[in-house]
């Protein structure tokens, strides 16, 4: 049996299209379309940058006032303990009054309330989010409470109080807190 293989042909008509003048986008348009979009599109990401910076940066700054109001309570609670303990409210350190001329620089954590020599030592931070000297990995923040002595004499007898500054420096940026601490006993 044999096949043909001629192949069948039909009678084709050629196709005419009529394109009119206007129907289209020119490749100006196009570029200029691209351009428009890839600057908004540049810009939304330069702004969203710039935004999570300054979240960064307002994290670290609370964290940072946290830590110094941390220290003055912890500054506190020495004070507030020599005095329930019958000490001299001027023991700071070691259990010994007037250890340097004032003002002086300490490191204090709030698990081991005794207060040592500034070292400018970095934080560290544990694996419970909890900031000390002694344990976990080094944060970007240090800690150093100034006592400065300035008790005065009025009248019959002395008033004795103390200025606490506890000062936490992260990077380029400083918190600064201050308080004044009262013999109240």
């Amino acid at each position: 049996m044999k096949k043909n293989l001629q192949p069948k042909t039909k009678n084709l008509q050629p196709t005419s299209y009529n394109l009119q003048a206007n129907s289209g986008f020119t490749l100006l348009e196009v570029i200029i379309s691209i351009s428009i979009l890839t600057t908004g599109v540049i810009a939304t990401i330069a702004f969203m940058n710039s935004e999570l910076q300054q979240i960064s940066y307002l994290k670290n700054k609370i964290i940072a006032i946290n830590l110094a109001q941390e220290g003055i309570e912890l500054v506190r609670n020495v004070r507030d303990n020599n005095l329930l303990n019958s000490k001299s409210f001027n023991v700071w350190i070691d259990g010994n009054a007037n250890n340097c001329s004032s003002p002086c620089s300490y490191e204090i954590d709030y698990d081991d309330p005794k207060l040592s020599s500034s070292l400018d030592t970095k934080l560290k931070i544990d694996s419970n989010g909890f900031y000390q000297y002694n344990n976990g990995s080094d944060s970007i923040f240090t800690r150093k409470i100034t006592i400065t002595d300035i008790s005065t004499n009025i009248g019959t007898g002395a008033v004795i109080n103390v200025r606490v500054e506890s000062e936490v420096s992260f990077g380029d940026k400083k918190v600064k807190l201050e308080t004044i601490l009262y013999d109240w006993k």
